[in-house]
């Protein structure tokens, strides 16, 4: 799956991850770090299903030896590979999985317990079938008849002819496809027993499937609709399948597809700066384009009217495969690509409200002759790998990446200028804030202008479950509440699952004044932490509800404007 379409249509870290330093200047970083293993938990609690494209070329088969020489495999191009230019990263060399066989399956466990460590979700599987003949098919079918290997994947049909070129164009093919609709239904009768297979990903309930170049099937439309057909006949049910925009960026639709998926850095037409590198031969024909483009760009992502899966790539740089004339990405380095991961994950959650359909897509997990791979090298260590946990890790707890502020009202004084100002600030740094307001006040379109804000005095009480509600599905499970007064609302939230820390402002006398006891009393129960500006607030607000000490914070709440009495 080598370079194509260049020209076609078009850091930072969170909980117990590690930061990752932008040291970007080429692909051969003079400051690039080695990160080594992360010790603790796996990633359970993402915001997306990262899936990772998996390339299974790392053993030996007969029709490779015949081609390239007995014993070849991706290793055969990655080992020799030579620098083309000054400060140019080659070879690549791999680090704790070393150079190995994905005939040793104790090599894939080895690769899911990795995954699994970095929050990653799947493999997708390249799958080479030519009318009924299957190559390299051993890892996957090994992977399918091994339950234990328990990370879920699905497939993607690698449907173009392979070519001595490594592009799928017709240059001495070496083994073509032939379709038919009778090839059709034998390659969905074959892949059905991955469908089947309670590990295959799905999505809404409906096995995913992908297709390299549908627009290499005679009729994808009516390919699709031969598979749908069996699928249903034959206890699959639904699928959905979707393409790659490897070489094209159209509506799935136009193939008969429900969704499409991004392919970096295919279609990225990415700045040309071939003339910025210094080579080190005179036969030098690579092409060498600036990677930081696609971080930048994914900052402000253009929207698609069709479903499209959002996709990132480590880097890339085909020598390896093509020597003096690759393709090669400089200004690659894991804080880019974690900029780049996270940026896409903030657009799946924007755009996607359905969590199961929040896929990620990574190319690729291991393609080394590609330099586009996840797996630990002897250069950035597990860097891409911690890259993806930072990235992730920011909604591994969901109150890092959003939150809901509660107001008792929205009057002009203290306690409501001070939330305010929070959610300003925790806005500039990316957090997703929303708003509940107990009441109303000149405020309140300062608050709406921050967040999305809803005025509870003007909503009758289901609306306001909807909105806690509606809050939750989206991953918000962390809520501020400003004041005593706003103890109200705390058994509320606690029955939609909320975790709530509680900003205590009023001494005693304001709390029988204002007969607010009651919603002291639930603060000191309910909320998971009180915060209380001084250790006296504290000691007095005991004499009215004693609060346990485990869950007590204090920590002086400043000022917003300056203080006149002070000179």
């Amino acid at each position: 799956h080598d370079w194509q379409s260049l020209s076609a249509p078009t850091s930072r870290a969170t909980g117990d991850s590690t930061t990752i330093r932008s040291d970007a200047n080429a692909n051969g970083n003079r400051d690039a770090v080695y990160l080594p293993l992360f010790h603790g938990k796996p990633l359970e609690n993402t915001p997306a299903r990262v899936i990772c494209f998996y390339l299974p070329q790392f053993h030996p088969i007969p029709e490779n030896d015949a081609w390239w020489g007995e014993g070849f495999t991706e290793w055969t191009n990655v080992r020799p590979a030579q620098a083309q230019f000054c400060g140019h990263y080659q070879p690549h060399v791999p680090d704790e999985l070393g150079y190995y066989s994905l005939l040793d399956t104790s090599v894939q466990r080895r690769q899911i317990e990795l995954a699994k460590l970095y929050g990653i979700k799947g493999f997708c599987f390249y799958f080479y079938w030519f009318s009924g003949k299957r190559l390299l098919e051993a890892p996957v079918e090994n992977y399918l008849n091994k339950p234990d290997l328990d990370l879920p994947f699905c497939l993607c049909w690698a449907n173009e002819n392979w070519s001595r070129r490594w592009d799928g164009l017709d240059s001495e093919i070496l083994i073509g496809q032939q379709h038919s609709p009778e090839d059709d239904l034998a390659f969905i009768q074959h892949v059905a027993q991955y469908m089947r297979d309670p590990r295959y990903i799905r999505v809404q309930g409906k096995p995913l499937l992908l297709v390299y170049r549908p627009s290499l099937l005679p009729s994808a439309k009516a390919t699709a609709k031969r598979w749908r057909t069996w699928c249903e006949h034959n206890g699959i049910g639904p699928i959905l399948l979707a393409y790659t925009q490897s070489f094209e960026v159209v509506h799935p639709a136009k193939y008969g597809f429900d969704a499409a998926v991004e392919f970096p850095p295919n279609n990225s037409a990415a700045p040309i700066i071939t003339d910025s590198v210094d080579p080190l031969r005179d036969d030098f024909k690579c092409t060498v384009y600036d990677g930081r483009v696609v971080t930048e760009r994914s900052r402000h992502y253009k929207q698609a009217a069709y479903t499209l899966f959002r996709g990132v790539c480590p880097s890339w740089d085909n020598t390896p495969r093509r020597k003096n004339a690759a393709t090669v990405f400089l200004n690659s380095a894991p804080a880019l690509y974690q900029e780049w991961l996270d940026n896409a994950i903030r657009d799946t959650e924007k755009h996607q409200p359905n969590s199961d359909q929040r896929l990620i897509f990574v190319n690729a997990w291991n393609e080394w002759a590609e330099g586009a791979y996840l797996e630990p090298d002897e250069r950035y260590g597990y860097g891409y790998l911690q890259a993806t946990r930072n990235a992730l890790q920011r909604c591994a707890d969901p109150a890092i990446s959003s939150l809901l502020l509660v107001t008792h009202d929205c009057h002009p004084h203290g306690a409501q200028f001070l939330l305010l100002e929070l959610a300003r600030q925790l806005s500039k740094c990316r957090v997703q804030i929303s708003i509940l307001a107990l009441a109303g006040g000149k405020l309140l379109n300062n608050f709406s202008r921050v967040a999305p804000t809803l005025n509870a005095e003007d909503a009758d009480t289901e609306r306001v479950h909807e909105f806690l509600a509606a809050q939750r599905e989206k991953g918000t499970v962390s809520a501020i509440t400003s004041t005593v007064v706003s103890g109200a609302i705390v058994p509320t939230l606690k029955q939609h699952g909320y975790r709530v820390l509680g900003l205590i402002h009023e001494l005693p006398g304001i709390i029988h004044a204002m007969g607010q006891e009651d919603n002291a009393r639930s603060m000191a129960k309910l909320a998971d932490s009180l915060v209380f500006p001084a250790e006296m607030e504290f000691e007095q607000f005991c004499t009215i509800a004693p609060v346990d000490r485990k869950k007590v914070l204090i920590r002086p709440q400043g000022l917003l404007r300056k203080n006149p009495y002070k000179s």
